[in-house]
């Protein structure tokens, strides 16, 4: 079963409140708790790590430390809300050596510091494999925090990330490449704390997320639920990625479309507000973002219609084969 039916199944059977589970109806990885008397919002979004699946110890722990709990706050950030806190449970093999778990604390202690977030509780347990299970919060101003669910037609869709440059990191990694700039990307994500924020207090920033699916895994969640369809432009690489990904016998154009793991923000933005959008923008990073494309009209979409019938794009046989690439490959 895919993770949508799963979590259909659970709203289903336990009747939950829309909105109100940290994987969210809508998509959205993270939730909104508005509290009470106060013109701030509370934003909680879960995450956990297993060894096996989602990283192999052959990475080091302290990548696993740095990576897992800088992917939980890529959740926080997507909202437009800057993270504060976080709480840990650990699941730890009978054999775990102190030393991984010494590294581990390393790694999680250096994003911790990165990113000025604290840990405020937790808790330990044995298992039969090294599992990090993460609670991340942050607070916001009412109005001000981001979801999947504001996207309309005529939007056009941003992103800062580097897209396929983790996936193909995925591959030199494996190749034992480890000075290769995409390895780096891939082992050690960075996120724009600033820009989160900035995004979360423009008005005409309908929606935002994160792009750690793969781009076209994203843009299908936006679409989750819309009478919309996306309208993606022909997307351009540089000839050092192109490269790069023939060394690997990647497809440069399937892997920016498919990678995943890049951590970066993908948000729409209303089309009358994006002259002056980009100008701020450029002002403020230095760099441009990169346009994707434009949400277009359609007829609402079916459950379990495929991908390749929501997104709009030259070369459709791209979209055939979409697998997920899950944290550490």
């Amino acid at each position: 079963m895919t993770e949508s039916i799963l979590i259909n199944k659970i709203y289903t059977k336990l009747n939950s409140p829309k909105g109100f589970a940290s994987f969210g109806e809508e998509g959205d990885d993270s939730v909104e708790m508005p509290l009470d008397g106060f013109n701030e919002s509370l934003v909680l979004s879960t995450d956990s790590f297993v060894e096996g699946t989602h990283f192999n110890h052959e990475v080091g722990y302290e990548t696993v430390g740095w990576k897992s709990l800088v992917s939980s706050l890529s959740d926080i950030y997507a909202m437009g809300v800057q993270p504060s806190f976080y709480t840990l449970n650990l699941i730890i093999p009978k054999h775990f050596k102190e030393k991984y778990f010494d590294e581990f604390l390393e790694g999680l202690l250096k994003a911790s510091n990165e990113y000025n977030v604290k840990i405020v509780g937790g808790d330990i347990a044995k298992g039969p494999c090294f599992i990090a299970a993460f609670q991340v919060g942050g607070y916001s101003r009412k109005g001000q925090i981001k979801s999947l669910k504001g996207v309309s037609k005529g939007d056009v869709l941003f992103t800062n990330a580097n897209l396929g440059y983790a996936k193909l990191g995925f591959e030199d990694f494996k190749a034992e490449d480890f000075d290769s700039i995409y390895t780096k990307a891939f082992l050690r994500p960075e996120l724009n704390k600033s820009l989160s924020t900035w995004l979360g207090s423009l008005n005409e920033v309908t929606a935002m997320t994160d792009v750690s699916d793969g781009l076209v895994r994203e843009i299908n969640t936006m679409l989750n639920g819309r009478s919309l369809k996306f309208q993606l432009d022909e997307l351009t690489w540089s000839k050092d990625f192109e490269k790069a990904c023939k060394k690997r016998k990647l497809d440069p154009e399937k892997t920016i479309l498919e990678g995943g793991e890049e951590y970066g923000l993908l948000w729409a933005i209303k089309t009358d507000g994006i002259e002056d959008f980009l100008k701020q923008y450029k002002l403020k990073f230095k760099v441009a973002p990169f346009m994707l494309g434009n949400f277009v009209q359609s007829s609402a979409a079916e459950p379990g219609q495929e991908v390749s019938d929501r997104i709009i794009y030259h070369n459709k046989g791209v979209f055939s084969d979409l697998n997920l690439f899950s944290h550490f490959g």
